[in-house]
């Protein structure tokens, strides 16, 4: 029976919609978790939202966006992707395979693009809206210009392009084919781990962490636990990003307040051996 661990977000401005408690679904037969810099909230300059649920026995939804902070009114933009994302998992629940599943997220995914598209004129959103299935273990999911999907098998770690273009970009919202579904079927031991933008592109005086150092940092973990896999990464992300540069660590001024700090998001989701 499914069962989830709730999570609270803050209050929004007044007269906008802010994103609810979300919640990490849990499933008989696979470990999904997630971690996040400084907690779960979000922040009112934008940033990561995780959402999760598992409408029907079996079958877990899950949604991992990023809103740039540029972008007008970030939280309520969030907000709206949420309930879209839920009343479409609530829709679709009990759809199962591939091909069945494929035009029902994209047309989860394209009803999410019109919401934003016409709540803003100006935001740049990224998001993965994913569903696994525990009776075929299979994952299928579309990528609207999120990171590379990171498949791990003991040591190796493979990087998988879900391609798919951003939402918000100055163009119309894209047809259903400029969203390609793919499925994976998790095997026994097998982690799927999924990174947002701040993760990936947090910067020190080296340049970016970038993937090829996640995929070693999750290649040296020996835990299989979804939680401590989503932790390892964003520690090391965090430590890369506070390396002095050949002038020694960031000069800080009292009085001055410090440049905001990038959201970074991991979601790990294990199959036991």
């Amino acid at each position: 029976m499914a069962t989830s661990r709730s999570i609270r977000f803050p209050s929004e401005q007044t007269g906008l919609s802010r994103p609810l408690p979300c919640a990490i679904p849990h499933i008989d037969g696979v470990g999904l978790d997630m971690q996040r810099r400084g907690g779960h909230a979000c922040s009112p300059q934008g940033g990561d939202l995780f959402d999760g649920v598992s409408p029907t026995p079996g079958q877990v939804f899950f949604l991992l966006m990023n809103v740039a902070a540029q972008s007008q009114n970030p939280l309520h933009l969030l907000a709206l992707a949420q309930d879209e994302f839920r009343s479409g998992a609530h829709r679709i629940a009990g759809v199962s395979g591939k091909e069945p599943l494929a035009p029902a997220l994209q047309e989860i995914m394209l009803r999410m693009r019109q919401r934003l598209d016409a709540a803003a004129s100006v935001f740049y959103v990224t998001a993965l809206l994913a569903v696994y299935e525990a009776a075929s273990s299979r994952l299928t999911y579309i990528s609207a210009g999120a990171q590379p999907m990171q498949l791990k098998k003991g040591a190796t770690v493979t990087v998988v392009d879900g391609k798919g273009a951003p939402l918000g970009l100055p163009a119309s919202p894209a047809p259903l084919s400029n969203d390609p579904v793919q499925a994976h079927t998790l095997k026994p031991g097998e982690c799927a781990l999924f990174l947002t933008p701040g993760l990936v592109h947090a910067r020190s005086p080296r340049g970016d962490f970038g993937m090829t150092r996640a995929s070693r940092v999750l290649s040296a973990q020996v835990t299989s636990d979804p939680q401590e896999l989503c932790r390892a990464l964003v520690a090391a992300a965090i430590h890369f990003e506070q390396q002095p540069s050949r002038f020694g660590p960031p000069l800080k001024i009292a009085g001055f307040r410090e440049t905001e700090e990038e959201d970074m998001t991991a979601v790990a989701l294990v199959r036991p051996a």
